[in-house]
């Protein structure tokens, strides 16, 4: 096994041959220790959005009739919002047959305090149908699994290693997702930088090693804003459009029916009830 993890970006590709590769995002990435075991880690405080793309990745996942072991590493995770758990609850349980075809046995690091006792009954909720057990540290993970040695020792170095650029770059992206929400006009990933006080390469980086696209960032900034004045004021499209960074009404929808399936008028209408 290359002794440094490759990157794979496309969530099917990494399922489809997991052995030796990392897949980053935001708040979480996998590694792939070996041909039978997979092992998510996760950080942070963890979102609704974080949450989609988890999905995506088990999504791939299922799509890949692999069955192998995980470990599912939530010793840094900081907070789970409510409405993000129900999603993956939901989820798991919509999916547990499928869940089970690529999944032989689990093992949980979970956090400790709070967060330890919300994930443990979390699988209680959801009772997935392979077998899962709790563990306090890595290390009863690995030997729950009995995993060997050479794997062992991949997993315990990569697994700290994407934690820690998992907790740079997610208080990176919080900044920028805090800028860019009161900053939707004129701004650009130079702009952003200066503002961030990093430089232009180490925040293409950055955002590149966790898979965050700074286009998708103000594109979701910019709805967010669109929202407010559709419900807040009487402005009409054009106006709206304009004060969120869009040149043009086509645009704005274009925007809406990309990341909403619908129109502005739609939601407003909807949401204005």
């Amino acid at each position: 096994m290359n002794p440094e993890p490759i990157v794979e970006r496309d969530p099917l590709a990494f399922f489809a041959d997991c052995r030796g590769k990392v897949l980053r995002r935001t708040h979480f990435a996998y590694l792939g220790a070996s041909d039978s075991l997979v092992s998510p880690i996760m950080w942070g405080h963890i979102g609704k959005r974080d949450i989609a793309e988890l999905l995506e990745a088990l999504i791939a996942s299922g799509r890949r009739a692999v069955q192998r072991d995980a470990i599912v590493q939530m010793q840094a995770v900081e907070g789970i919002e409510e409405e993000a758990l129900r999603d993956v609850a939901a989820f798991m349980q919509q999916t547990a047959a499928r869940g089970s075809a690529v999944t032989m046995r689990e093992a949980v690091v979970r956090p400790g305090g709070t967060m330890g006792m919300i994930v443990a009954g979390f699988y209680e909720v959801v009772a997935p149908l392979y077998p899962v057990k709790m563990c306090a540290t890595l290390d009863d993970a690995l030997d729950g699994l009995a995993v060997d040695a050479t794997t062992r020792e991949w997993l315990v170095r990569h697994s700290e290693e994407e934690r820690q650029r998992g907790l740079q770059t997610n208080d990176l992206a919080y900044r920028l997702r805090e800028y860019l929400a009161t900053h939707v006009r004129d701004v650009s990933l130079a702009t952003a930088a200066a503002e961030l006080k990093v430089s232009l390469r180490t925040l293409q980086r950055r955002l590149r090693d966790a898979g965050i696209r700074f286009d998708d960032e103000l594109g979701r900034a910019r709805l967010a804003a669109a929202k407010n004045l559709l419900l807040r004021t009487e402005h009409d499209l054009k106006r709206i459009g304009l004060e969120v960074g869009c040149v043009s009404p086509s645009r704005l929808s274009q925007l809406f029916r990309a990341l909403e399936g619908t129109t502005p008028t739609a939601w407003r209408t909807l949401h204005r009830r």
